[in-house]
Order: C-alpha cells, then structure tokens, then sequence
C-alpha cells in the first residue's frame, strides 16, 4: 500500500457558525473557534451532544460556509480549493457503502472507473482489504457484513483515495464494545502508515485519549482547551474539561476558604487542611479526583456512610455520603462493608483542583 507524502495542515481561525431556531433567535453551532493541526498529525475533537463538533468538521471539508473565521488548508482557504483538489475522505457514523456493489468494487470506487479492475490497482484493494481485516469478505454484499466489517469497508475505501486529510464523524459510536476497541486500534495503525493528518470527532475521552496526539475540547460551540492528553487530564483549563477527561467523575464541591482552611459549602460542614488559591472568605469549587477518596480501614477519616459499590475493571467504585455531600471514590479491589454501613475516607489533598465558582475556570495553584 502507498503512502500519502504530502499531509496538509489545517488551521482554522476565529470560526463562527450560526444558525437560527424555529423561533427565530441565533444559535451559535461554534464561536470563535481557533484550531491548528500540524501536518500527518491526529487530533480528536471531543465534547458532549450540541457542542459543535460535527459542524466543525463540515466546515473543515468545505461542506458548509462559515459564518464567520475561516479554514485553511497549507495556507489557503478551503473554499478557494476546487472539491477535486481538496484531498479529504470523510467518514461517518454511517458506513454509507453501496447496496448493490461487493466489497471489492465499495473499496475501489474511490479509484478509475474505467480502470479499477487492472492489476495495480487490484493490488492496492487487495492490500488494502488484508490491512482493515476483510480480505475475505471482498465479493460480499455489504447486507452480510456485519456492522463493524461495514465499517472496515468505510475506512478502507476513505484511506485508498490517499488522503491529505481524513475526517472521521464518530465513526465507533454505533459499535459494540469490543469491536470499537479493535477498529480504535486499526484507525490509529492506518494512520500511522498513511501518514495523512486525521480529525476524529467523538464525545467519549477514552477514544478521544486514545487515538488523539492532541485532543480539542468542545463545549456549546466554544473551544476550552486543546492540549495532550496528559495536558487534559492533569491540567484541565476549567470544570467542564475536568468532568469530561475522567471516569468515575471528578466531585465538585463548593466551598469558601476561612484561613489556612477550606470549608465545603455542606451540611455538616467538611473542613480540610488546605489553602486554596483565592482571598480569604472567597467562594471556590474543590475538584476532587474519585482517585483521592479512599476508605480508612482503622481510625483517621471523616465519618461516612456507604451508599452504593460497584465494580470496574479491576477497581473498587464507591459512594460514599457525608451528611448532604455525595463523593465518588475509587481504588483497587478490596473489601469493603455492606451498603448502609458507617464508614470513614479520607481526600488526598495534594490531589485537588481548584475552580472558580463564578467563570469555572481552574484557578492555578
């Protein structure tokens, strides 16, 4: 299989993309969005339902206009590249394969009509085939395939076009789990050996995380952070990246500093030993990892009782109530009591992020 020499870079600046309601009022799908994608790199564009992510990528492709801003590929404007020139392959949640066409033909209609039958290029179909697992498959109508095989096809058939960029619409989200975990680990190896620059958009953190160099976060059509993963995860730019880039989700729990202390806005009062970054008396929401909570197996701890447990992955998931205050804790497996049952945790505080209460932003320590 060929690879692609020539990646394009993608920069988009200051993007806006605005749409009306039934009732009449401006709903900005993004706002102000600025983005750079080195060339042959992968980024993933992350973020819940409505934030903008799939009008991101049509604008990327030149399917819609903004509004606002602009998108360019290796400098130039998008909409000033003929669609033949552009170079990008698309692919959605959908596979969109042609019903009454083989796997051979779905892979190979990106290529000569006229030609796509001859020698060099069956062999790049056929190598192709074998790379995405379907070679077996290739005179099968797309209605016996299975949805992740369908799938296979998809990305087959969008990297043989030898892109200069590859857009991916959550392509995984339809998907059993195990056949996410597969095709996650197909999509980042063809990557790799195409070397064109991919734009994965999904709204789950495990893919995002996984298949991403740098992940841009999304939230109501504004940027929040586009960072590495690492980046993300340790140092999230506000409340909304720290809730996204976890599992179980991070507490927060609002409070107000009152000296060398900060105190939970709870009930009973939660006191811990610690300074947060903000004046003295100023509100401040503590973010506190599930990892940071753990259960004291003797004395030492705040009093609890243990709500809920589950099990994940190896890991103890528990739910701990203090008066008021729900915290979700985790840690490896271990025993632990009954539900119902008083228990006593303890927060790690070197662990806490701090947040402001009115903007949401991490407050830097």
């Amino acid at each position: 299989m060929e690879t692609n020499a020539e990646p394009v870079r993608v920069e988009v600046r200051g993007l806006v993309r605005a749409y009306r309601s039934a009732r009449g009022r401006e709903v900005r799908a993004l706002d102000g969005v600025d983005l750079e994608v080195p060339a042959g790199t992968p980024l993933c564009v992350a973020g819940a339902s409505g934030s903008g992510k799939t009008t991101l990528l049509r604008l990327i492709a030149g399917l819609e206009d903004p509004d606002g801003g602009e998108v360019l590929l290796d400098g130039t404007p998008v909409g000033r590249i003929p669609p033949a020139r552009r170079r990008i392959s698309l692919l959605f949640q959908d596979a969109a394969l042609y019903p009454d066409l083989p796997v051979y033909d779905n892979l190979a209609v990106c290529l000569s009509l006229r030609r796509r039958r001859a020698a060099p290029l069956r062999a790049r179909v056929e190598a192709m085939a074998e790379r995405c697992g379907i070679a077996h498959r290739l005179d099968a109508l797309p209605d016996r395939l299975s949805r992740g095989e369908r799938q296979r096809v998809a990305l087959g058939r969008a990297l043989l076009s030898r892109p200069a960029l590859l857009l991916l619409d959550e392509p995984l989200s339809s998907l059993d789990p195990e056949l996410r975990f597969f095709l996650r680990l197909e999509i980042a190896a063809l990557q790799r050996s195409t070397g064109a620059t991919m734009v994965h958009v999904t709204h789950d953190p495990f893919e995002a995380f996984t298949l991403g160099e740098r992940v841009a976060v999304l939230h109501q059509g504004r940027l929040l952070q586009q960072d590495t993963p690492e980046g993300i995860r340790l140092r999230p730019a506000d409340r909304h990246v720290a809730a996204f880039s976890r599992f179980p989700p991070m507490n927060f729990v609002p409070g107000y500093r009152e000296g060398e202390s900060w105190v939970a806005s709870a009930r009973p009062a939660l006191r811990l030993s610690l300074r947060p970054p903000v004046p003295d008396g100023a509100m401040v929401t503590a973010g506190i990892p599930p990892e940071a909570v753990e259960v004291f197996h003797g004395a030492g701890g705040i009093e609890a009782t243990l709500a809920r447990l589950e099990s994940f992955d190896g890991r103890t998931i528990f739910y701990a109530d203090i008066g008021d205050l729900r915290l979700v804790g985790q840690g490896e497996a271990s025993p632990l009591p009954n539900c119902g049952s008083r228990i006593r945790v303890g927060i790690g505080t070197g662990e806490v992020l701090w947040f402001d209460a009115g903007t949401s932003r991490r407050i830097e320590a």
